[in-house]
């Protein structure tokens, strides 16, 4: 009878050494105003390209607009652009109140990309004065496979979207189902973003009618929704607005998944909800592997506070979605920065009017390279006194490099040494 050493029988019980994929990102943030006087879509200065890569990407920007001056309205006009196309759908919103700053968007999507051409925010206006698009605004591209490791996903993109004047849910857009393969420590998550441009009709004005959005998710072909995240909700007047949610899906099965965008009306108006994009990124990469995700729990008058703890320095992809309020009418600037402890570093911002007691969409997205020695937290806060966050705010994050499942065993053999590593599961709440 055969009888190997027990070393040998150790190795070959034990799990190859597990190896870390990276999702290398790339991410930009607009340093001064960029300025546009015409209808014809115009680069804002925002642009990323990965360098190497040829494959699906998540793409999402954050921007804020004003007029030049305070005469008459102008349509502002935003999108994505990739290689002479749109990646997703254009937006547009109505700037029109007294104040020159005004409005604030994202635009999302997933673009099929070829090594080293450039992504771009472009924007454009019709009327007169000239869109200025503001510092602070950002563009973050996310590489969906590395080194033949893919992040399932999903996206949707419906120009017409829908209609409705009912305050019970509805759906608006539903992204193709895709397959989560796996749960850790009996929970993976979905990523969810969706961009949307909306309006109301119906009602006289003032006062403006007033939209409610959720973003759900369902096992494929079950037919039974759940909400993920907090509802998002904005005062709309017949002039068009751009609306963002985002949210971590919490999953306690692998399975096949679709989600959805519903909206509901206050009942007192006609909703729009129209050009929606709406992408879906499984977190979970296989059995032994996932992307740590962050979210925050509770989000307080005057912002929030996440703690991004990492067990190696990586890159660290950040959204919000704000609903935002008012004591008055008032303008300011929402803002997301990270923290390592000892420096403040901005991430984005966006300049948002929001009169009282009307309540507004903001997002806010960017990447940061975190170091595991470092405290590091993301911060979101607001520079006016006179505007506030809604509880109905969403903000989440997550690593780019994937960490191992809790029962992956990685091992390193130095003079017949091993060495059991154990990784702690996500930081989903804070």
């Amino acid at each position: 009878m055969l009888r190997l050493p027990i070393f040998i029988l150790l190795i070959m019980w034990i799990q190859p050494a597990w190896s870390a994929v990276t999702f290398s990102a790339g991410n930009s943030i607009l340093a001064s105003n960029a300025s546009v006087s015409t209808s014809t879509p115009t680069d804002t200065g925002l642009a990323v390209s990965l360098s190497g890569y040829t494959g699906d990407a998540l793409v999402v920007s954050s921007f804020s607009g004003q007029k030049s001056n305070n005469s008459d309205p102008i349509t502002a006009s935003y999108r994505l652009a990739y290689n002479g196309g749109v990646v997703g759908l254009s937006r547009s919103r109505i700037i029109s109140k007294s104040s020159a700053a005004a409005g604030a968007g994202s635009s999302v999507g997933i673009a099929s990309i070829v090594d080293a051409t450039d992504i771009t925010l472009q924007h454009s206006r019709i009327g007169s004065p000239s869109l200025e698009t503001l510092a602070g605004s950002t563009l973050s591209v996310i590489p969906l496979t590395s080194g033949g490791t893919t992040l399932n996903h999903s996206s949707a993109s419906v120009t017409t979207g829908a209609s409705t004047s009912s305050t019970s849910f509805s759906p608006v857009a539903t992204a193709s189902a895709f397959t989560v393969p796996a749960v850790h420590a009996d929970t993976s998550e979905i990523f969810i973003m969706a961009s949307f441009q909306v309006a109301v009709s119906g009602i006289g004005l003032p006062p403006p009618g007033q939209g409610t959005w959720k973003l759900q998710v369902s096992v494929f072909g079950s037919g039974i929704w759940t909400d993920v995240g907090n509802q998002m909700q904005r005062e709309i007047s017949t002039d068009s607005g751009i609306a963002t949610l985002v949210g971590l899906a919490d999953l306690t099965t692998a399975d096949d998944y679709e989600v959805r965008l519903v909206h509901a009306s206050d009942g007192a108006a006609t909703l729009s909800t129209t050009n929606v994009d709406l992408v879906a990124v499984s977190l979970s990469i296989d059995e032994t592997s996932y992307l740590q995700s962050y979210e925050a729990d509770t989000i307080g008058s005057t912002g929030a506070s996440l703690s991004v703890p990492v067990d190696t320095d990586m890159q660290v992809f950040a959204a919000t979605s704000i609903t935002a309020d008012s004591t008055t009418n008032a303008t300011g600037t929402y803002l997301l920065n990270h923290n390592d402890g000892t420096t403040l570093n901005l991430m984005s911002s966006s300049t948002r009017e929001v009169n009282n007691p009307d309540l507004g969409s903001v997002a806010l997205s960017g990447i940061v390279s975190v170091a595991a020695a470092d405290t590091n937290t993301l911060e979101l806060s607001v520079n006016s006194n006179n505007l506030t966050f809604s509880s109905d705010t969403n903000f989440v994050a997550f690593g780019l490099t994937s960490v191992p499942e809790n029962s992956s065993i990685a091992w390193v053999t130095g003079f017949f040494a091993l060495l059991l590593v154990l990784k702690r599961r996500h930081y989903k709440r804070s």
